[in-house]
């Protein structure tokens, strides 16, 4: 995980690089379930980024993956996060963002 976070952490606003890296961390969140928890703390600043960064519809749609990979993976624990994840989901259905046309696209 902290290799993964590295890698989010040196690259640019452009590259594809975070979403090779959202689909491992959502991988390993699915593996670990529970123990995921350890690594929110370091994480969440990058979700959240994702989230709210509109200009890249993919990787926002990549990031309201991973929400929904994380929220079954914790469980109960992961009510900390709830109200910023509701905030973040609810700002870009309020926006209009073109994420969701994308996830309507894919689903």
């Amino acid at each position: 995980m902290a290799i993964l976070l590295q890698l989010l952490n040196s690259v640019g606003g452009k590259s594809s690089v975070p979403d090779t890296v959202f689909a491992a961390i959502g991988a390993l969140a699915n593996s670990l379930e529970e123990d995921f928890l350890k690594y929110m703390d370091a994480f969440v600043p990058y979700l959240y980024n994702a989230l709210g960064n509109q200009e890249e519809p993919g990787l926002c749609a990549m990031a309201i993956g991973l929400v929904s990979d994380i929220t079954r993976s914790l469980g109960e624990k992961v009510q900390p996060w709830c109200d910023a994840f509701m905030n973040y989901l609810l700002n870009n259905l309020r926006v209009g963002s073109s994420v969701f046309v994308l996830l309507a696209n894919i689903y």
